[in-house]
């Protein structure tokens, strides 16, 4: 790909350099066409890339050589483009956000008057940290450059970051500290892994100096000496420094690279970001998660059991099981043996003869049967089907038109005496707008998603001149223009929308699917209170992406600051969300218009409460969603998220949609539905 519009270009002197012999010129056994023009064109045709890549070709070692040190542009050196910028011009106008990141292949380039030599790069900071500004950068004579644009750039980096993040997942895998945590903590583990190299004879891990990280050798072979005595080698996948994730330690050996050695390197701080403060204790009831699931103790439960656990260490101490005999034992560290038996981390202590003696060295977590004895469990399928129909064109009948705007017509329709929206967008505004990978990704997500709180897909259509989408007709109201009408929200509303929206989102996390539009606007509101997501245009299905995108009051601040983002920027977006329905307005930027004040008063981090609202609980699950720390928003899993002391629903009747909010009555209770109520829901 090219730079497309967005290289920055002065006076029509940005040149696009191709191979092209018909009118070409020749210089240093290099032939270029010259296309002079006030943008620099996209390299989108089948032409324009085969005269790019003989270029490349031809500056094939020198583009290796350059970026050997970059590990980030080296990884996309095929996506870049070749360009020559004109004597006694500048390459970015006045002091500009720089657009693209260079590299000098030749020329008499100067910055801030200062000669940069063949190779140098410009820009990459711009592209990689957000610096707002790039200096002067003048052309003595015709300078010649590799180019690669900003938006080329995040999208690859979007792919690299998940490259990457699928391989140190599958290296740290099989650590033990790793296998009982949720999926949502692995992935935030595997997101905040750092990749180092070592080269021959270097020191990875010095004895006796303050050990902070866990690291895992991923290729290569590195030597562990105590002292001068050399105590064994250590190969791909082996590891050292667990323990130091959950307290500070001293190395006890040093480790030294015998090849060139990569390493992955986690970090206590990132740890204790991702877990919480106490690592060890999250250890311990990541442990205990996992045997209560396999006792089919329902996902809420479990949360709401865990602080009722009781830990008892042991170094070595013989005890009686009649000890125990009234409580759910689990190893949660170490050992547990007597002559015939052993138990290790992560075992559950069960049939047990009453006199036999026990050997531990470790920690048992305790639970008091009565307390799973007294809980009546309801377990329900929490698991939400809907049937997608699949009509010809020629079957949809009684179009009624909705609403037409520049991206696209909406029809009421009918099929066999149902209702569905069918969204007509011309193929002329997708090409204009370049709206194909958008268009692409929505289909995608929208045919994987399976959730009660959207407009599910049913079908797609395409001929000449449109393409089509056909989806649930939701009869109701923009949630936007619903709270503008009805102002603030009681507890009881609040709590019955944003308790919808944490489900979806859910379902998103669990699909890696980023929204990047959870807003009011973007949701329909039925008569009963249930809410659908009707815009997915924005939606994308990735690990992590860098694009900035979305309305400014609802966006993240890792969006902002170019970091990279997750799921965990649409659950600010639903703490947003929440703040608006109970305190009125939105917490970050209310009274701009300026997207770059509401951007600072973000970055800023200050929210304010009305005098009015006084319910610390509610504040405490807004200053947990809307948490700086990214993993602290949910905590280990949505399940944790939900057990917060806030909600006060029937999580599973409400995905199930068996709860109905009485939208007249203030202060009223959730109302269950019994099977002749249910069948008036309308899903229209």
């Amino acid at each position: 790909m090219g730079c497309g519009s967005s290289i920055d270009v002065q006076d029509n002197k940005t040149t696009l350099l191709l191979n092209q012999a018909s009118t070409a010129i020749t210089d240093n056994d290099s032939i270029y066409l010259m296309k002079t023009d006030t943008k620099c064109p996209s390299l989108e045709t089948e032409e324009i890339r085969y005269f790019v890549r003989i270029l490349r070709a031809n500056c094939l070692n020198f583009l290796t050589t350059t970026l050997m040190n970059h590990f980030i542009f080296y990884s996309l050196s095929d996506e870049m483009f070749y360009c020559c910028l004109h004597s006694n011009t500048t390459l970015y106008p006045k002091e500009c956000v720089a657009s693209c990141f260079f590299i000098l292949e030749r020329g008499n380039l100067q910055y801030e008057g200062c000669p940069l030599q063949k190779g140098s790069t410009i820009g990459e900071l711009s592209l990689l940290l957000r610096l707002e500004k790039q200096k002067n950068v003048k052309a003595i004579d015709d300078c010649f450059f590799w180019g690669l644009d900003k938006s080329t750039f995040l999208n690859s980096l979007d792919y690299i970051m998940a490259k990457q993040y699928l391989q140190n997942k599958q290296f740290i895998t099989g650590q033990s500290f790793y296998q009982f945590l949720t999926p949502m903590q692995q992935d935030g583990l595997a997101q905040n892994i750092i990749v180092t190299k070592y080269r021959p004879n270097a020191i990875i891990a010095q004895e006796g100096e303050r050990a902070d990280s866990f690291i895992v050798i991923k290729s290569g072979q590195a030597a562990v000496y105590k002292g001068t005595k050399f105590i064994r080698y250590l190969q791909p996948r082996d590891c050292f420094g667990e323990n130091s994730l959950q307290t500070t330690t001293k190395r006890n050996a040093t480790i030294q690279a015998v090849s060139e050695v990569q390493c992955l390197v986690l970090t206590r701080e990132k740890v204790k970001q991702i877990l919480g403060n106490d690592v060890k204790k999250q250890l311990q009831f990541a442990v205990i998660r996992q045997i209560l699931k396999q006792l089919k103790t329902p996902s809420l439960e479990i949360e709401k059991l865990l602080p009722s656990f009781r830990f008892h260490h042991y170094n070595n101490e013989i005890f009686d099981i009649n000890e125990l005999h009234d409580y759910l034992v689990i190893v949660v560290e170490g050992t547990m043996r007597s002559e015939d038996q052993m138990y290790h981390k992560g075992d559950l202590v069960s049939d047990v003869y009453d006199d036999q003696q026990f050997y531990c060295t470790g920690t048992l977590a305790k639970l008091d049967k009565v307390k799973l004895e007294l809980e009546d469990y309801v377990i329900e399928d929490s698991t939400y089907e809907f049937k997608r129909v699949r009509p010809q064109f020629a079957e949809l009948n009684n179009q009624k038109l909705i609403a037409n705007s520049s991206y696209g017509t909406l029809y009421k329709v009918e099929y066999k005496n149902e209702k569905y929206v069918l969204r007509k967008i011309s193929r002329d505004i997708i090409s204009q707008w370049n709206l194909e990978k958008q268009i692409k990704q929505e289909r995608k997500i929208l045919e994987i998603i399976n959730n009660p709180f959207v407009a599910n897909f049913h079908q797609y259509y395409s001929d000449e001149q449109h393409i089509y989408f056909l989806q649930d007709y939701i009869k109701g109201k923009n949630l936007g223009d619903y709270l503008h009408d009805n102002g603030l929200l009681d507890k009881e509303k609040a709590q019955f929308l944003i308790s919808q929206m944490i489900l979806l989102l859910e379902t998103f996390s669990n699909l890696s699917i980023i929204s990047r539009e959870f807003k009011p606007n973007n949701f329909i509101i039925d008569k009963n209170g249930y809410i659908y997501l009707i815009d997915f245009k924005t939606s994308k299905q990735a690990y992590r992406t860098h694009t900035i995108i979305g309305n400014p009051h609802y966006m993240a601040p890792e969006i902002i600051e170019g970091k990279g983002y997750t799921t965990f920027s649409d659950v600010w977006s639903v703490g947003v969300c929440l703040y608006e329905f109970l305190c009125g307005g939105v917490p970050f930027g209310e009274d701009q218009d300026d997207p770059y004040k509401v951007y600072e008063d973000i970055l800023n981090y200050q929210i304010k409460y009305p005098q009015f609202y006084r319910d610390q609980v509610g504040k405490n699950l807004m200053n947990q969603l809307m948490s700086l720390n990214v993993y602290q928003r949910v905590g280990s899993s949505f399940d944790e998220l939900k057990a917060h002391k806030w909600f006060n629903i029937f999580w599973d009747q409400l995905q199930h949609k068996q709860l109905k909010l009485n939208p007249k009555k203030q202060d009223s209770n959730l109302k269950r539905l019994n099977v002749e109520q249910k069948s008036s829901l309308q899903f229209l």
